[in-house]
């Protein structure tokens, strides 16, 4: 009988965690090296804005400015609140059309992105290259370029002064359709067609299949489309309003 060969340490380890392990393992701590510092650098600018909500007016406009606040006060919260009562629109209308318009924009747009990802990814049609490419060339505008032809579409079809000026223009946005389209991209053609042969139908694939492995993907794409703000997607059509 042959012995068998004794197994590596290494492959062992790969075996018993796998390769994206559920718990810590010591192979993340170089990860967390390189991670925690690029997270404090990034999280620097967030910090910096809250922390400019709580100084007084001599620290808000010190020079040099100050990063941390030393004298932290409520006044420039009820500076506003007590300004907008007196005047015809309060401040909680200001944040009740912020809510509203962030969370539809939010739903509707990656309800669209991954219909259209999903469409580019996995259907073959005739026209998909051409749809494609301009969707590409699309990438190259940003939304200060088409401010103002999208101003002049808005004001033609009637939707000044409404919530929908606000969200219709950012329901398709060509970096989320990229985005979703290229993560759609890696899933396996067996897994839509297993769907199919069960008879599952284009919207259940998308409901039951594409959207619930597309998870991260929207976590990703948070990111590039709340551009106005910088924060999330929620935040970008927020930033509209200022």
């Amino acid at each position: 009988m042959k012995k068998e060969k004794p197994v590596k340490k290494k492959h062992y380890r790969l075996k018993k965690n796998g390769i994206n392990p559920q718990h810590f393992t010591t192979g993340q701590i170089k990860f967390y090296i390189f991670l925690i510092p690029l997270c404090v650098i990034m999280a620097l600018p967030i910090v910096f804005i809250f922390m400019n909500a709580f100084k007084p007016l001599d620290e808000l406009f010190a020079y040099p400015p100050r990063f941390y606040v030393r004298n932290p006060t409520w006044n420039n919260f009820n500076a506003l609140f007590t300004i907008s009562s007196t005047s015809n629109i309060p401040a909680s209308r200001y944040l009740f059309n912020s809510v509203v318009s962030s969370v539809i924009t939010v739903l509707a747009t990656l309800v669209i992105s991954t219909a259209a990802g999903y469409v580019l990814s996995k259907k073959r049609f005739r026209l998909r290259p051409a749809l494609m490419e301009i969707n590409n060339l699309a990438l190259m505008f940003c939304s200060v370029a088409v401010a103002i032809p999208r101003y002049f579409v808005i004001a033609n079809i009637g939707l000044l002064d409404s919530f929908w000026a606000n969200i219709i223009p950012l329901l398709a946005t060509p970096v989320g359709v990229f985005l979703v389209k290229q993560f759609i991209d890696g899933l396996p053609d067996a897994l839509i067609e297993a769907a199919i042969i069960d008879g599952a139908n284009d919207y259940q694939i998308l409901l039951k299949i594409i959207m619930p492995l597309a998870l991260a993907a929207y976590w990703v794409l948070n990111l590039p489309v709340g551009y106005l703000c910088g924060f999330t997607l929620g935040l970008g059509p927020w930033g509209l309003f200022i």
